[in-house]
């Protein structure tokens, strides 16, 4: 039930009235309990890319709720990797 609570929370974060490094904070911290109450499974394959899934994940949930003044920020890097 928790992970679903924290899905939702990560779902509406957005940057609003803080500062970027406040939300980026905020953002981290949901997604620690998250790890923590459904830890990524580990792979032992060299081809393995959970873990790059992951990461970009976090990445595209970050610069979603960026407020609009970052878009182009946004979109350099939504467009690199």
């Amino acid at each position: 039930m928790r992970v679903f609570q924290i899905e939702q929370e990560i779902d509406v974060v957005w940057q609003g009235d803080r500062m970027i490094q406040e939300y980026a904070i905020e953002l981290e911290r949901l997604l620690a309990e998250y790890d923590h109450l459904l830890p990524v499974t580990v792979c032992n394959d060299p081809q393995c890319k959970s873990k790059e899934i992951s990461a970009q994940r976090r990445t595209m949930q970050f610069l979603k709720h960026l407020n609009p003044s970052f878009d182009q920020s946004r979109g350099n890097s939504s467009s690199q990797g």
